[in-house]
C-alpha cells in the first residue's frame, strides 16, 4: 500500500511540474534559444563595414592644403559654411584673399584654389558647358553691320535700324516681340514696300504680304541673329572640346531643303562656311536653324558624317 501511494506521488508530482512547465516555462525557452540562433547568426554573417568619418575642416585653408583630387564637395561646403559667419567683414582665405560673405559656387571655387596655389590671384572664371568647364565669354549680341545686311537684304535704308540697334537690343533682351515689332516698324518705310523674296513667301503661306507682316520678318531676323550671334561666340569659346558645328533646322514644310541637307554633315568650327554662310549669313525668308556644337564620338553615336575638307 505504501508503494503504491509512492507511485502516485511521484507521478503527481511529475504531471504538476509538467504542467507547471507548459504554462511558464515557455517565457524563459524561447528567449534563450532565440539568443543562441541569433550568436550563431551573428558569426556566420560577416560585419558591416563601418562608414569612414569625414575630416571636419575648421576653415577653407585647410581644404585648400590637401590635393585638389581628395577635396570632396560635403568639405568644400563645410568649409565655406564654417568661414562665412563673420557679419561684417569678410574672413580671410589665405594670406590675402577674401571670400564675399555670402559666396556664390563660382567665388567658393575661386577661393579654394587661390588658397591652394597660395597667392590671391583668382583662377578664370568657368562655366559648365557639357562635360567640361570653359572659360566665359561675354555673350556677343546683334551689331551694326548685321543690321545693315539685314536692311539690305530687305530692301530698305538701314541707317535708321543702326541708330535704334541699342533700343533693339534692350528690347530682344526682355523678350517681348511686340516691342521689337514697334521699333522695327518705326524704322521701316511707312507704306509697304518692294521685297519680292518676302511677298513670294508671304504668298505662299496664305497672308497677303502687309506692311507689318514685312516687318515682323526683320524684327524675327534681327532677334535671331541677337541669339545666335550670342550662342555662336560661347561655342566658339568652348571649340577645343567641341570643334564639330552642326546646322539644326526646324525640318518643318516651312525649311529650305538646302538646310535639311546641311544638316547631315558636320563641319569643323573654323570652316569657311560658318564665316560666310549657316544661320549668320542665311538668306532665307523666315530662317530658324540653330547650329550645335558636338564631339567626334557625339556625332559617331548620332551617326552624323563630319566633313574634313
Amino acid at each position: 500500500m505504501s508503494q503504491t501511494k509512492l507511485f502516485f506521488a511521484i507521478t503527481g508530482s511529475l504531471l504538476l511540474i509538467a504542467f507547471a512547465f507548459l504554462l511558464f516555462g515557455w517565457w524563459v525557452l524561447i528567449p534563450a534559444v532565440g539568443g543562441v540562433i541569433w550568436q550563431v547568426a551573428g558569426h556566420l554573417t560577416p560585419p558591416r563595414r563601418a562608414k569612414p568619418s569625414r575630416p571636419h575642416p575648421t576653415h577653407v585653408a585647410s581644404v585648400a592644403s590637401k590635393p585638389a583630387s581628395t577635396v570632396t564637395w560635403q568639405e568644400t561646403v563645410e568649409a565655406i559654411e564654417r568661414a562665412r559667419p563673420v557679419p561684417t567683414n569678410a574672413p580671410e582665405i589665405g594670406p590675402t584673399f577674401q571670400l564675399p560673405q555670402k559666396p556664390t559656387w563660382q567665388a567658393t571655387v575661386e577661393a579654394v584654389e587661390a588658397a591652394r596655389r597660395g597667392d590671391a590671384e583668382p583662377i578664370p572664371p568657368c562655366s559648365l558647358n557639357g562635360y567640361h568647364s570653359s572659360p566665359v565669354v561675354p555673350p556677343a549680341g546683334l551689331d551694326a553691320e548685321q543690321v545693315l545686311a539685314t536692311a539690305s537684304w530687305a530692301h530698305i535704308d538701314g541707317a535708321e535700324l543702326v541708330r535704334r540697334i541699342d533700343d533693339i537690343r534692350a528690347s530682344i533682351d526682355r523678350g517681348n516681340p511686340n516691342d521689337t515689332n514697334s521699333l522695327v516698324r518705326e524704322c521701316c518705310p511707312a507704306e509697304a514696300w518692294d521685297w519680292p523674296e518676302a511677298k513670294a513667301f508671304l504668298t505662299h503661306t496664305g497672308k497677303r504680304g502687309t506692311r507689318l507682316q514685312l516687318v515682323e520678318l526683320i524684327a524675327h531676323r534681327l532677334t535671331r541673329l541677337h541669339y545666335l550671334s550670342a550662342r555662336i561666340t560661347q561655342m566658339r569659346a568652348g571649340a577645343n572640346h567641341r570643334p564639330y558645328w552642326v546646322l539644326q533646322p526646324v525640318n518643318d514644310p516651312l525649311t529650305p531643303p538646302a538646310c535639311v541637307e546641311a544638316a547631315k554633315v558636320a563641319k569643323r568650327h573654323d570652316h569657311e562656311i560658318w564665316a560666310n554662310g549657316g544661320p549668320l549669313h542665311c538668306h532665307h525668308i523666315y530662317c530658324r536653324c540653330a547650329v550645335r556644337a558636338f564631339t567626334e564620338d557625339e556625332l559617331q553615336k548620332r551617326h552624323i558624317a563630319i566633313d574634313r575638307s
